[in-house]
């Protein structure tokens, strides 16, 4: 009886056991088919994406014939470089006047500091009166009416100025406020100063010698001028003296008409 229970008991445990191992199996011949199902699916992916890459290669590839027949295209065209056009007259001026910097105007000055660099416009008048530019005895009066005597030069002559006696280093002054014009050596007179006095009047100085002024000195009434010198051959019996001459318009006039 026992027997029978147990081969029983083992038959129905081969018979779990069997129906186990069966379904392990069928589990496994199911997981087996998936895997190859997905395997060719994957393959084929691969196969599809290296196609579709194959393509868009062969058609971003451009036939040789026709790469080559682009590339002596570029090689043998001329590039002909387009000529720069002619600027019209009309233009140029254009140009000049954007190119030309605007110039601010000048400030002007005011009155007062335009007028000090002006030198002043000296203005003799004919009743104006000049001082003497030396002290001493007039050796020869101005005569151009009728001729003297002169001296040195023993003969008679016209005399243009008057010959004022001084001492050699003696000062010689300004006889009237002018501006110099000019300051010559002559054989006859010596080193001479000219002034223009203003309005065609000039004062000339003869047998001068260190004279502090030069060409285009403003002068003052009573400002040194030079120093008397030694007596050039022309004077040399009158001795040391002055040529002083006064001129109007060019011509001489007599100076004791205007010495106070």
């Amino acid at each position: 009886m026992r027997r029978k229970k147990a081969v029983n008991f083992l038959k129905s445990r081969a018979t779990v056991v069997t129906l186990s191992l069966c379904f392990v199996a069928a589990v496994a011949l199911v997981g087996m088919y998936w895997a190859g199902n997905r395997s060719k699916d994957n393959t084929q992916d691969l196969v599809d994406l290296s196609d579709t890459a194959e393509e868009q290669l062969a058609q971003q590839t451009p036939a040789p014939d026709t790469a080559e027949a682009a590339t002596n295209h570029v090689v043998n065209e001329e590039v002909t470089p387009e000529a720069a056009p002619t600027p019209t007259p009309e233009a140029e001026e254009t140009v000049a006047e954007v190119e030309e910097p605007e110039t601010e105007p000048e400030e002007e000055e005011p009155a007062a500091q335009t007028n000090a660099k002006v030198k002043p416009s000296p203005s003799f008048n004919e009743e104006d009166k000049i001082a003497w530019p030396v002290t001493g005895n007039v050796l020869m009066d101005y005569s151009m009416d009728k001729s003297i005597y002169f001296s040195t030069l023993d003969q008679y002559k016209y005399n243009p100025a008057l010959i004022i006696q001084g001492d050699v280093n003696s000062q010689v002054f300004s006889a009237a406020p002018g501006t110099v014009t000019s300051v010559v050596v002559s054989e006859e007179t010596g080193t001479t100063v000219t002034v223009d006095l203003g309005n065609g009047f000039e004062a000339i100085y003869g047998q001068l010698k260190e004279v502090p002024v030069e060409e285009g000195s403003n002068v003052k009434e009573g400002e040194i001028i030079g120093y008397i010198s030694e007596p050039t051959k022309y004077y040399s019996v009158e001795g040391s003296n002055l040529f002083f001459e006064m001129r109007k318009d060019g011509a001489p006039v007599d100076p004791m008409n205007y010495l106070e």
